[in-house]
């Protein structure tokens, strides 16, 4: 059967998704799957059976939106290819998805997730009840369900049995090993005998800040106690971020920042795969590390509890309950507390658990009095700006919907042709 996957999401969730890819192939299926860089150029080289295609567009970029026709190189690929079946991979349903589904043939089968959950999260403009109408084939799972298993579900679905749960693992190519080892002798730095590390802060990335002051603390006394190096991961608008934590370390430790000048893809892969372990916040880089079985400690927040934990059986995940987990990073309070409020001590304590005990370990610090009251305090100093905000919008909307209608045909045209101009669709 031939098989078209969307799959246009980041890195972490490729990783987690290979269990579905590889159940694919192993059955003889022919692929084809939509990614978005970077996870499409590891995709090349781990799942080499399948055509991987790359999207032009960034799905999840609000000015897509308003392209004429998007994605349509992307829907002439699909057409070329003829396939018996479409998967809708992600289980919050981007605009590609929608696209996908909207454009291709009413005949094609579709195979995807469902939901009861009352905050089923969607990146796309349809409802995700709506659109998982048009799927033939679905699973029906809770947000709260590991990724990794929701892809199993997925894969047993599409072929009819059990997927084997076999544990999650990726070979580095060989392209990824040499590339690693040129940056290390670069630098003069032995294989295994380093930490990676993510831990810088940028735009985008507020939900799973833990502070640069709280990351400073910490990798100091790793860093100490270690006495190895330290190679900071991550891209070009982290590097400022990473040169302040480092800045704050010992003087006599050790330690390199590769986000001013990233490697590539496959080169970082070989550096987390011959590393003594990772260090760091919930991210693709994590979930290389839990697939090479790596030890991993690493800090997450509450937004998208359980779902994205690393698949490892030497990994200690820190993080602090909160009553509102599972809010799929639409957090109501001025900063997540559930990251911003694990102290360095506790960190640390998962620290010398990862070095102790070679488990898999969820360190969830429980919420006490002065936690509460915090977030109580916070809720309801924020709530009324929030609420009043809520209602212009409602407002706002409405007018403006009311005004179109009230307008002709001629002068709705005008206005969509002049808005399409000024945006560039």
């Amino acid at each position: 059967m031939r098989i078209t996957i969307s799959s246009p999401d980041g890195l972490g969730d490729f990783v987690l998704r290979m269990p579905l890819f590889e159940a694919l192939c192993d059955a003889g299926h022919d692929l084809q799957i939509f990614m978005r860089p970077p996870a499409s150029e590891l995709a090349t080289a781990a799942v080499p059976a399948a055509k991987i295609e790359k999207i032009g567009e960034d799905p999840y970029a609000r000015l897509v939106r308003f392209r004429r026709s998007p994605f349509a190189p992307e829907l002439r690929k699909i057409a070329s290819f003829a396939p018996d079946l479409l998967v809708i991979a992600p289980f919050q349903h981007s605009f590609f998805d929608e696209i996908c589904l909207s454009k291709l043939p009413r005949r094609l089968r579709v195979a995807g997730f469902r939901s009861a959950d009352a905050f089923w999260g969607t990146l796309a403009n349809t409802a995700p009840q709506e659109l998982a109408q048009r799927f033939a084939m679905s699973v029906e799972v809770g947000a709260g369900i590991p990724e990794l298993e929701k892809n199993r579900l997925l894969a047993a679905a599409i072929l009819g049995s059990p997927a084997p749960k076999k544990p999650l693992r990726i070979a580095p190519p060989r392209e990824a090993i040499d590339g690693a080892r040129s940056v290390l002798r670069q630098h003069g730095i032995a294989e295994g005998g380093y930490w990676v590390v993510c831990a810088g802060s940028r735009r985008g990335l507020e939900i799973k800040d833990w502070g640069e002051a709280n990351w400073i603390a910490a990798l100091g006394q790793i860093a100490s106690e270690t006495q190895v190096p330290l190679i900071f991961l991550g891209n070009e608008a982290e590097a400022p971020s990473i040169e302040r934590i480092r800045s704050g370390l010992p003087k006599d430790s050790e330690h390199l920042n590769l986000a001013h000048d990233p490697p590539s893809l496959l080169s970082t892969f070989g550096i987390i795969a011959l590393s003594a372990g990772y260090v760091g916040r919930d991210s693709g880089p994590m979930q290389l590390a839990a697939a090479t079985q790596r030890p991993i400690l690493a800090i997450f927040g509450g937004s998208h509890w359980g779902r994205f934990f690393p698949e490892s059986e030497h990994a200690v995940v820190v993080s602090r309950g909160v009553p509102c987990q599972g809010c799929l990073g639409y957090c109501h309070l001025a900063e997540p507390l559930c990251v911003r409020r694990v102290s360095v001590q506790q960190f640390l304590k998962g620290w010398k658990l990862l070095r102790s005990e070679p488990a898999r370990k969820i360190l969830e610090i429980p919420m006490d009095a002065n936690l509460r009251k915090e977030i109580v305090e916070t809720a309801h100093r924020r709530f009324p700006r929030l609420a009043h905000e809520a209602q212009r919008q409602v407002f706002e909307s409405g007018r403006a919907v009311n005004l179109l209608d009230s307008a002709s045909f001629g002068v709705r045209a005008l206005a969509r042709r002049n808005y399409r101009k000024k945006f560039g669709g």
